[in-house]
Parts: structure tokens; C-alpha cells; sequence
């Protein structure tokens, strides 16, 4: 598995399925231009968003369409990745997403905007 930091919260992750195929995850893209970074390629295979509040749900139409959107909690199986959302809070009180990703046999957890102090 290869994980590239992207800047803020932002990580895309690309795991090999096998010889011919990978899957690509892209964690938290920033899509405004007031932190200076240039926004990642918009194109993965599933998408995580960790920011739950209305502002972000708003910016999400420039993902790309053909990417599976994860921004809630649950369980998902796709592709071959189990992930699990779990419900949090940021120190604003906004709701947040704490992402467990598992794939080859690496269990990868994503604190997002976390703002708790303890887990529990």
C-alpha cells in the first residue's frame, strides 16, 4: 500500500488488488483556494470525507462521479477495502467522521478533525 500526504487532512492511499489492478482512495480533498495548496487530482476509486459539516457537504459535487462517496458512518465493503466510519465531533462541536480503512492486511485508522480529547 502506498499513502501520500497531501496536505491538512488530505491522504490518498493506492492498494494493490493484484497484478493488473489497484484501488485508489483519496481522504478529505480540500477544494478551497484559501490554503494556499493545490487541491489533489479529484479522481479515486472511493472517496473519504471526514468533515461533516453543510459547508463541506456542499463543496462535494467537483469529486468525481464514478468514485464511490463514503462521508458518513458505517461499514463498507467495496472493492475489496473494508472501511468503518465512526460518528465524532469536532472541538466547534461540528460532526466528524473517524475512518478505519483495512487492506492488505494493514488496518489504517484517519482521525479527520478530531476535537475530542479522549476516545472512547
Amino acid at each position: 500500500m502506498n499513502i501520500t500526504w497531501r496536505g491538512q487532512t488530505c491522504f490518498r492511499l493506492n492498494a494493490q488488488k493484484n497484478r493488473n489492478g489497484s484501488v485508489n482512495i483519496l481522504i478529505d480533498p480540500f477544494l478551497n483556494k484559501e490554503s494556499g495548496l493545490r487541491s489533489p487530482k479529484l479522481e479515486a476509486d472511493i472517496f473519504l470525507i471526514s468533515d461533516g459539516s453543510e459547508n463541506n457537504k456542499k463543496k462535494l459535487s467537483a469529486i468525481d462521479k464514478n468514485g464511490f462517496l463514503i462521508s458518513g458512518p458505517g461499514e463498507y465493503d467495496i472493492k475489496g477495502v473494508y472501511i468503518k466510519g465512526i460518528q465524532t465531533a469536532t472541538k466547534e462541536k461540528e460532526p466528524a467522521i473517524i475512518y478505519t480503512i483495512e487492506d492488505e492486511e494493514i488496518k489504517i485508522c484517519h482521525l479527520g478533525k478530531l476535537g475530542q480529547e479522549e476516545l472512547s
